[in-house]
């Protein structure tokens, strides 16, 4: 019979990007792998991109491992949304 896939295992590794040069930490990237703790099969991330980008998430070759850009939340300011997305609500 087929697994259900009802329990999972996630692992996230956070890593810090420095740049050669200096040293200087530049940015933060969270690396995330998922799978089954049933039958211990590997969920693949549905992304447009392969390899590693700085402006928005991206999978491994395999697509196992979902690499996305982070930073602290302090790093925007006052303005704690997202730079460019507004949320509006509107009366029906």
């Amino acid at each position: 019979m087929a697994c259900e896939h009802e329990q999972f295992h996630t692992d996230v590794n956070i890593d810090r990007i420095k740049k050669e040069e200096n040293g200087k930490v530049e940015g933060f990237m969270a690396e995330i792998r998922i799978h089954c703790t049933q039958c211990n099969e590997p969920f693949v991330f549905i992304a447009p991109v392969i390899g590693m980008v700085w402006d928005g998430p991206a999978v491994s070759p395999g697509g196992q491992e979902l690499r996305a850009p982070i930073r602290p939340r302090s790093s925007f300011g006052e303005n704690v949304a997202l730079p460019g997305f507004k949320i509006t609500r509107r009366e029906r």
